[in-house]
């Protein structure tokens, strides 16, 4: 069954019907990354590194990353990737969410979808192609490419933070809060949910699901903060602490 998912998904590739989970509306994103231009970034040429062996450079790559020198990291990347095209498919994985973090985000979605195509069915990828869509705002998508990820392994915890996020965005609260519950105990999944219907405007519904976090862990501290602020106690207003929670958590 699997496999034949797999021959669709590269026919549509191949067909050009974009790069979005079959199934989900079109997005304007892609028509939008396509015209983009600003934000791609010249490959290095090769005459930049010294002659080192794969394994040197994957070590000084992962470094680089450690260090937050993503930059580094993409020109290690792009030599693997010329020296050995065995490695191609993880490497513009790894390329992929590093132009995410700097902002080339036209590179990013070239790389993405250079990894697709080569390793269909690799969660992790498309849990990470989820998260892409979700930091653009597109939260159709990236519900769409997390429930891909979890038809293939559907304990995966990464791909059901990234669903219940998407759902939660779309308002679908109940949906999220039954994820949120299966990788976070019960007292913390509450108090997240009621960080995000702060920040969405909703404080009574907030203060509800603050209120069952703290029934269920009286120590529950996200929850402890929010309560405070509501009363008066905290110089931070709940919508601040909202706010806060959800830039952490992404």
């Amino acid at each position: 069954m699997a496999s034949s998912q797999s021959f669709v998904w590269m026919v549509a590739l191949s067909l050009g019907l974009g790069f979005h989970c079959l199934g989900c509306q079109s997005s304007p994103l892609t028509s939008g990354f396509r015209q983009a231009s600003n934000d791609s970034i010249r490959e290095p040429s090769q005459s930049q590194f010294e002659p080192t062996s794969i394994a040197e450079l994957f070590e000084a790559a992962e470094e680089a990353e450690r260090q937050a020198n993503y930059k580094q990291a993409i020109q290690y990347y792009h030599s693997i990737e010329g020296k050995d095209p065995a490695f191609a498919g993880s490497v513009q994985f790894s390329l992929a969410q590093l132009y995410d973090e700097i902002g080339a985000h036209q590179s990013a979605w070239d790389a993405y979808q250079k990894a697709f195509a080569m390793e269909p069915n690799r969660v992790d990828l498309l849990t990470a192609i989820s998260h892409h869509y979700y930091r653009r705002g597109d939260f159709i998508s990236a519900e769409c490419w997390s429930e891909r990820a979890l038809s293939l392994d559907p304990q995966n915890e990464d791909a059901k933070e990234r669903l219940a996020w998407a759902l939660a965005q779309q308002g679908e609260y109940d949906r999220s809060l039954e994820l949120f519950e299966t990788i976070l105990p019960p007292a913390d999944a509450n108090a997240r949910m009621g960080s995000i219907l702060a920040s969405h405007g909703r404080p009574r519904a907030a203060e509800q699901a603050f209120q069952v976090a703290l029934k269920l862990d009286q120590n529950q501290p996200q929850a402890q903060r929010y309560l405070a602020s509501w009363q008066g106690v905290s110089p931070k207003t709940p919508t601040q602490l909202a706010q806060q929670s959800i830039t952490a958590n992404r």
